[in-house]
């Protein structure tokens, strides 16, 4: 089952008495399910700022967003992390539009690259423990995707890192990160340097 809305936001100009309308597509969403681990939260939520993705929590966490733990995993990038809380999955469809609601779960019968993303997709993850539930993974049966692990006696990997795999996936079937290096990075003495452009870690 499809989300079938679109994240669009139509801006009407009128100059000189010619009036024009500009229409933006909305961004992708990393949307959790009631995370239970505030580190993972805090991880993925420098993923998020890193690539300007907005990241949606659904339902109560286990912890408060203003934990030190979830802080302290986030660094000082919490200020440039797009965040909003929604009570209900219903809620966050209203509030949010997405395309197609991609679930990512054990349970999934297609390898998460082997399915085209859009740009106003959402990619929903549950939590650590619970995972999304039965209700959830029947209501969308044909979008649940899966991280495939060769060794059967892992029986999930984290939280952050399934996001950071699968995020990277989208962005680069939609190359959002093309011409990156050539706007943002310069190269000295064999090091990769940040430009005040960039939104890399300086430390790297």
């Amino acid at each position: 089952m499809n989300c079938l809305f679109y994240k669009t936001v139509v801006i009407k100009i009128v100059l000189k008495g010619h009036t024009t309308y500009l229409q933006f597509q909305g961004k992708m969403d990393i949307v959790l399910v009631e995370p239970q681990i505030p580190q993972n939260t805090g991880s993925i939520a420098r993923s998020c700022a890193a690539t300007k993705t907005p990241l949606c929590i659904v339902g109560k966490p286990a912890f408060e967003i203003s934990d030190k733990t979830v802080r302290r995993a986030g660094l000082d990038y919490w200020p440039y992390v797009n965040l909003s809380t929604h009570q209900t999955w219903e809620s966050y469809l209203k509030d949010r539009h997405p395309r197609t609601c991609w679930l990512f779960s054990k349970f999934g019968k297609k390898i998460y690259y082997d399915v085209e993303f859009h740009q106003d997709d959402a990619l929903v993850f549950g939590g650590e423990v619970k995972g999304l539930g039965k209700e959830m993974l029947a209501r969308y049966s044909e979008n649940i995707l899966i991280i495939p692990m060769q060794c059967p006696e892992v029986r999930s990997l984290n939280l952050s890192n399934a996001v950071s795999v699968a995020l990277y996936e989208a962005r680069r079937q939609l190359r959002l990160d093309e011409g990156l290096l050539d706007k943002g990075l310069t190269q000295r003495s064999g090091k990769l340097h940040s430009s005040p452009m960039s939104c890399l870690d300086p430390s790297l």
